[in-house]
């Protein structure tokens, strides 16, 4: 089935993720500096590419400046919903506003007004029978990660957050804008919309660079499939015989640098990627340079998390089944298995609406490889 590759930026996500940044005065030359230094290398034939990046940090500077002209990011207001609700020094990306519109939202609208009442829709059925017919497995920057929970013993939202590994107080205004969701929606919605009236309408005059990225993935899609791109850049392997009969969509995001969301429906598979994602140039393909071999290291210093590493060598878990065998909670278990994939020694297959892990064996083979290197100076085991 051909990819649908779609050019027109969903509002909602690019103001969201804008003021995110802004409040958190989250600046883009460290993020061009910090992407450049990791994902490209001078010496690659295929650093041509590099061009492209200065072109996408060209015009999301011009875009910044423009979106926030006459903001105040110390406003309460501002504060409140955009803050990242980490310890300082484990900044995920978490905010109220992600938690209140990512957690319910599906990436069919585009509008803002209609990825506003996508939200409220998908809220209510989150909401209905008083939370209690879906259990939140996982907090993170795409919002809240949630499956359906039996429904002859449901546990209450106040208990469901209380077994996340959070400081007390977000786990309070979680809870709160849960509550009072629709008041609190009312507010957000409020600060947005004249956001997102200015990104309409300066996004239109950046639309050479997404034509451009769209050219590039639709050649990467003429001989590569849907579940080429999930494997390779996202680790999610297929479960054996799955078919590709869903309608299967790419679109694209300013703001999001080189984030990638996955949406997986019933009919729909839809993946949303930032401009600045390449094939083999993502967080996965690159994190075993040289410079992030310490950080490995320190995180594997933390016993948990190294034996989290070796009870999935050889065998694919999900969440709860670790949690249970290790006596953690399962929030805790959510954190350290994100952290793990996210620099690249996990692999991940989603089958139906469950998530397990792996333990990447050729990943740990070569950041040893790495290390090795950058004790010894050669890579090449007796």
């Amino acid at each position: 089935m051909a990819v649908k590759i779609l050019t027109q930026p969903s509002i909602l996500m690019e103001t969201v993720e804008l003021l995110y940044r802004f409040v958190n005065n989250l600046t883009l030359e460290s993020s061009q500096r910090d992407f450049l230094s990791k994902y490209t290398d001078p010496t690659d034939s295929e650093y041509e590419d590099g061009h492209y990046y200065e072109a996408v940090f060209d015009s999301l500077r011009q875009i910044q400046d423009a979106a926030t002209r006459d903001l105040d990011r110390s406003d309460p207001r501002m504060v409140c919903f955009f803050r990242d609700m980490m310890p300082e020094g484990n900044q995920r990306g978490v905010c109220l506003a992600k938690i209140m519109l990512y957690s319910f939202y599906d990436g069919e609208c585009f509008s803002f007004s209609e990825g506003i009442e996508e939200c409220r829709r998908n809220f209510e059925d989150f909401r209905a029978e008083n939370f209690g017919r879906y259990k939140i497995i996982g907090i993170d920057r795409g919002g809240l990660n949630c499956l359906p929970q039996d429904a002859s013993a449901p546990l209450s939202l106040y208990r469901q957050l209380e077994s996340f590994d959070l400081p007390a107080g977000c786990k309070w205004e979680v809870y709160r804008v849960l509550q009072e969701y629709d008041t609190l929606l009312t507010e957000l919605v409020a600060l947005l919309a004249p956001v997102a009236g200015r990104m309409e309408e300066i996004l239109r005059t950046h639309q050479s660079v997404v034509d451009q990225a769209a050219e590039y993935w639709r050649r990467y899609f003429a001989t590569h499939s849907f579940q080429d791109f999930k494997f390779d850049m996202m680790g999610i392997e297929a479960e054996p015989g799955e078919e590709q009969e869903t309608e299967q969509v790419l679109w694209f995001w300013w703001m999001g640098l080189a984030q990638m969301h996955f949406y997986q429906g019933t009919d729909r598979e839809a993946l949303n990627i930032g401009l600045l994602v390449r094939y083999g140039k993502t967080p996965k393909a690159a994190g075993y340079a040289q410079e992030n071999v310490l950080g490995i290291l320190k995180l594997l210093s933390d016993k948990s998390k190294f034996d989290l590493l070796r009870k999935m060598t050889g065998r694919r878990c999900y969440g709860l089944e670790l949690a249970n065998e290790m006596g953690l909670t399962s929030g805790t278990i959510s954190k350290h298995l994100s952290t793990l994939f996210s620099c690249g020694l996990l692999n991940l297959q989603r089958v139906n609406n469950r998530v397990y892990y792996q333990t990447d064996e050729i990943a740990v083979l070569n950041f040893l490889d790495q290390l090795t290197e950058g004790l010894l100076g050669k890579t090449d085991r007796p």
